[in-house]
């Protein structure tokens, strides 16, 4: 294929997938179809794209649909990975610059538990030729993909440091779904985020599930993951629908505080394909986004009642009490912290201090983010003043 553009069509790209994994035709279940064509014309008309960035975006699309392949053939040759249970998942559900990476990567600790590493995540299935229980070609692959991501965009390495090795969110393989709205990082595509919110998520978490069975086939071990995205925000229902015994773990951090680095964080994944892209449009965006989505979390968690998993922690105590936020969120469980994932918790903190790698330099107002707009986009948020009186109290 070279550089040649594929049309934007959905059938280009299920063939060309189609032709990269080496004649598969089964993607596995078809509630992708639609939401990767509304994907599709959403990039096509609103993402205003540079011919190199519109290439890099179907090259990613391309690899995600050849995941898909690849992970229905490992299936069909293995059927039993889908009769394993995934239980009692730990899901981190919380808006982006919150602490649930540092949460995530702390409780990843815990050799009891298990969590996605970035290589995993970026290449979910094994290569073909690779043998079985050395993934070292993955892991190769996702050290060039991270010496290129950091060479493209080097102030993320302050932003969200990530390496193949280490603790990583397991949005990276669930973008296979095409039904989620982090899509949203690479284009702004608003009506194809609005077709999402308003679509039944249940086919994310079930891509999703067979994810966590694959990963768990091929590590050979089925402990409790540790898991967390910020793109769970809004559809808690479906989430509980297929992982009705997870622990949902929601990280409070004041929006006007998290939303302006959410919203440059964003804009450094947009970017590289629209460097024009305006951040006051870019910022009044992503605030919508996240303040529609904050409130359809809250509708979902007021509709559980006492049946709501979730373990309301904040930002601050992450940040200078994390073994604590651990241990409460432990004890939800039926579970203690055990003095062996304590001390590698300890170690991993003293290991990752805060801006280890520089810090992450943008203001509210260069987006267009005020107080007030923050609080009109959450508003329902904004009414739980218990958080906000937790949250105010400074250590």
């Amino acid at each position: 294929m070279g550089n040649e553009l594929l049309e934007m069509q959905p059938a280009a790209f299920l063939q060309a997938a189609a032709t990269a994994s080496g004649g598969l035709t089964d993607f596995g279940d078809p509630s992708f179809l639609e939401p990767l064509g509304v994907l599709i014309e959403a990039v096509e008309r609103e993402g205003q794209l540079t011919r190199a960035g519109l290439f890099g975006w179907q090259q990613r699309t391309l690899q995600l649909l050849t995941h898909r392949l690849r992970m229905q053939e490992l299936f069909r040759q293995h059927p039993e990975i889908l009769a394993a249970p995934v239980t009692r998942p730990l899901v981190i559900v919380s808006l982006q610059r919150t602490g649930s990476t540092k949460l995530q990567a702390v409780l990843a600790c815990d050799e009891r538990r298990q969590a996605p590493c970035l290589w995993e995540a970026l290449f979910p299935v094994p290569f073909p030729g690779e043998l079985p229980g050395d993934p070292r070609p993955r892991i190769e692959a996702a050290k060039a993909w991270e010496k290129m991501f950091y060479g493209a965009i080097p102030e993320a390495l302050a932003a969200h440091a990530m390496f193949a090795e280490a603790t990583e969110e397991e949005t990276f393989a669930v973008e296979m779904s095409f039904r989620w709205t982090v899509a949203s990082v690479s284009a702004r595509i608003p009506s194809y985020i609005r077709w999402v919110e308003n679509h039944d998520a249940t086919p994310t978490y079930r891509d999703m599930k067979r994810i966590l069975q694959a990963w768990q086939w091929q590590r050979g071990s089925g402990k409790p993951w540790v898991l967390k995205s910020p793109w769970h925000i809004g559809f808690l229902d479906a989430l509980l629908e297929v992982f009705p015994d997870a622990t949902i773990v929601q990280c409070h951090r004041d929006p006007y505080e998290s939303v302006p680095s959410t919203c440059a964080l964003m804009h450094l994944g947009r970017r590289v394909g629209r460097p024009t892209l305006s951040k006051i449009e870019h910022g009044a965006e992503v605030l919508a986004m996240n303040g529609r989505e904050m409130t359809q979390h809250l509708r979902q968690r007021a509709a559980l009642g006492a049946k709501d998993p979730t373990v309301d922690v904040f930002y601050q105590d992450i940040v200078h009490d994390v073994i604590g936020v651990a241990r409460r969120i432990y004890a939800t469980r039926g579970e203690s912290l055990t003095p062996d994932a304590e001390r590698r918790m300890r170690q991993w903190e003293l290991d990752n201090g805060q801006h280890k790698h520089g810090k992450f330099h943008y203001t509210a107002e260069e987006y267009g983010i005020t107080r007030e707009g923050v609080a009109a986009a959450f508003a329902d948020y904004y009414a739980h003043k218990e958080w906000f009186a937790r949250l105010s109290q400074r250590r």
